[in-house]
């Protein structure tokens, strides 16, 4: 579950830091490398689970009336976190390709 978060977080961190870069070629290189590295550590984390492995689970208490932050990785989820993944790595490097014009 660490890891599916770690993803994520890399994917809004590279974003912000491209977004906010200075040039487009360092933007785009920040971007889309940002975008592989997040996918693989999905990955990492997702096909463990879809083949067989342990649900993860993180659940962290929140200040919200009757409420708490939970999030879980299990088959159903890992089997359509697995495109979501591969897609972003491949359209991320394909993309950037047609960025460097710009």
């Amino acid at each position: 579950m660490t890891l599916t978060l770690l993803a994520l977080f890399i994917f809004v961190g590279t974003g912000i830091a491209a977004l906010f870069g200075g040039s487009s070629r360092w933007a785009t290189v920040v971007g889309a490398g940002g975008v592989v590295v997040g996918s693989l550590l999905g990955l990492v984390a997702a096909v463990p689970v879809l083949l067989g492995g342990t649900s993860a689970m993180l659940h962290l208490p929140w200040e919200v009336p009757y409420g708490s932050f939970s999030v879980a990785l299990d088959a159903l989820s890992a089997f359509f976190l697995l495109p979501i993944f591969l897609l972003s790595a491949v359209t991320a490097v394909y993309g950037s390709e047609y960025l460097q014009v710009y």
